[in-house]
């Protein structure tokens, strides 16, 4: 695979590439544009990074929320979604999950080389491909958005399909950057969301819990 990898980039003016590019994205309204329950917002901006919350069922209910930043290529093309959520299910160590959208268009085989500054790159696999296009998830541990929290950059690499005159089949790697700027920011408003909408949801399932009770008593 690599000497794939290798003839296929030597020969860029004779291979066909697939063009990288997310699908058009649902446009996330402002916070003072009249909205529908479940539509999704742009609460507040952090420098670099949106947060963005789905409209509740009910004016003040507490609502479930994302960091979220749109990734560039140098055309300023939209190419990948980074996106950062806090998990309702406890998990052990983990405190939050990073996931990285890319187009349907991307070689999964190899991954996502994703590395903070001048730290060493790590491999990320794919999780998954839908309609929207491929996600890769990363765990979150308190060591991993300490990391972020001090970082400037991330660096990011996946791998466009690409045909040669062959026909063979190999990648093209397309360098990303997601900037850190407004992460802390934006997660320390982020936590505090999602601590209200977890006690939404408790409420909630603590209610449908007596209900339940009540029903098999009668």
């Amino acid at each position: 695979m690599s000497h794939l990898f290798n003839r296929l980039r030597a020969l860029p003016a004779t291979a066909a590439f697939i063009a990288l590019a997310l699908p058009t994205l649902a446009p996330a309204q402002e916070a003072d544009t009249a909205r529908e329950p479940g539509e999704p917002y742009v609460a507040d901006v952090f420098t670099d990074w949106e947060l963005r919350c789905i409209t509740g069922a009910e004016e003040g209910q507490a609502e479930r929320c994302e960091m979220f930043q749109l990734l560039l290529d140098e055309q300023d093309n939209p190419v990948a979604v980074f996106r950062v959520s806090v998990p309702l299910v406890d998990v052990e160590d983990q405190v939050a999950a990073a996931v990285i959208v890319t187009p349907i268009e991307t070689l999964l085989t190899p991954g996502i080389r994703v590395r903070i500054d001048e730290s060493e790159p790590v491999g990320v696999p794919f999780t998954l491909c839908e309609e929207t296009g491929c996600l890769a998830r990363i765990p979150l541990t308190e060591e991993n958005v300490a990391a972020f929290q001090a970082g400037g950059d991330v660096f990011l690499e996946i791998f466009a399909l690409a045909r040669s005159d062959l026909g063979e089949i190999g990648g093209v790697p397309v360098a990303l950057t997601a900037s850190l700027r407004g992460f802390t920011a934006a997660y320390d408003a982020l936590q505090e969301q999602h601590a209200a909408f977890a006690a939404l949801v408790a409420e909630a399932q603590a209610e449908a819990a007596a209900a339940a009770e009540n029903a098999e008593s009668e």
